[in-house]
């Protein structure tokens, strides 16, 4: 438990729950002293009603600034009412959150946005409030709330239904906005454009957001809004086993698609060094609809993958696949590239 009371004129505060508490609002007492706002002549547990109030609101006041200020207090226990069975577990100092709708509940944790990177609230605890590991998106982080802090439309989604957790960045105010997050499932992480969302919601478990006066179902159906889907997908790098020079001969990836796209398919090198860009054109196998003479033609397979041999050149020690389509009323799926290379004497 926290107490506050006056001693000797002046405003204290004690506790023994846990210290770090106590000096945590010791430091900002001479605030409330300076504004004038000390309730005089109070003597610890004499105090009425009101001048309980008043010094709950200070005292909220306080910890809300230092909440906004990166700070985390976490408790645990089963009734707050009951100190027996209700404790502080601790005070940790954590990133800045970028906004009041900065946080959201996923199963049993807290995902938080702050300033420093996305994180997950019971990974920062477990390492008492220090950043150990950086996520894939900490530069996407860094570099958007150094941009775009004091802009309005900072927002955590956390979206069961979709596998995702992200969070929207306001690049303009009521204008642009982008939304960078993770798949709960593979832990891959995505960015998107073009969705202009002031805000974000969840209804009936489907995914809505709001922009330029409407409200719109997001993640539903195989175009955007009637318009391409325009996908870029990229691997990780990847050394391929050994740190050698290496040269790519040819490569394949394991496709399925619903319908035909073209798709670019680039081997990108040495984190952007250079690279090799092909266009391929990919499409479902079968008989086409409307095409085909009926009942001579073979019905069409359910959609099967295809792994077509791409000769390719380009060298370099790591190596990752990106592939750009875009698409309107298919379904593109990517399960993995196989590489062709020749070792060099390099390393």
């Amino acid at each position: 438990m926290v107490a506050i009371f006056q001693k000797d004129n002046n405003l204290e505060v004690t506790g023994e729950a846990n210290n770090e508490v106590v000096e945590l609002l010791k430091s900002r007492v001479d605030e409330l002293t300076k504004k004038e706002e000390v309730i005089p002549n109070y003597s610890k547990f004499e105090w009425s009603p009101k001048e309980i109030e008043k010094i709950r609101k200070q005292t909220l006041k306080l910890l809300r600034k230092e909440m906004a200020n990166g700070y985390a207090i976490v408790y645990e226990g089963e009734d707050p009412s009951k100190a027996a069975q209700w404790a502080l577990v601790g005070v940790y100092k954590l990133g800045t959150p970028l906004s009041i709708r900065c946080s959201a509940k996923v199963a049993g944790d807290v995902a938080l946005l702050t300033n420093q990177d996305f994180i997950m609230l019971s990974t920062a605890l477990a390492n008492e409030g220090q950043t150990t590991d950086n996520t894939k998106l900490s530069g996407a982080v860094l570099e958007s709330a150094q941009n775009y802090v004091s802009n309005y439309g900072w927002e955590v989604i956390s979206y069961p239904r979709g596998a995702w957790i992200f969070f929207n960045v306001p690049v303009a105010t009521n204008q642009t906005y982008i939304q960078f997050g993770f798949n709960t499932i593979t832990g891959a992480a995505f960015k998107f454009t073009g969705l202009n969302a002031v805000t974000w919601g969840i209804y009936n478990e489907r995914l809505y957001f709001g922009g330029d006066g409407k409200v719109f179902l997001a993640d539903d159906g195989f175009n955007d809004n009637g318009e391409y889907i325009n996908v870029k997908a990229q691997s990780a790098y990847n050394n391929l086993g050994s740190p050698a020079e290496k040269i790519v001969n040819s490569y394949r990836n394991v496709l399925k698609i619903d319908g035909s796209a073209v798709v670019n398919q680039i081997v990108n090198y040495d984190y952007g060094r250079n690279s090799t860009k092909q266009s391929l054109s990919v499409e479902a196998l079968g008989s086409k609809w409307d095409e085909s003479y009926w009942d001579i033609a073979l019905w069409s397979p359910e959609s099967l993958s295809q792994n077509k041999l791409i000769y390719a050149s380009g060298q370099g020690v790591d190596v990752s696949m990106r592939l750009e389509a875009g698409l309107k009323g298919q379904e593109l799926n990517w399960f993995r590239t196989d590489y062709s290379v020749n070792l060099t004497n390099i390393l």
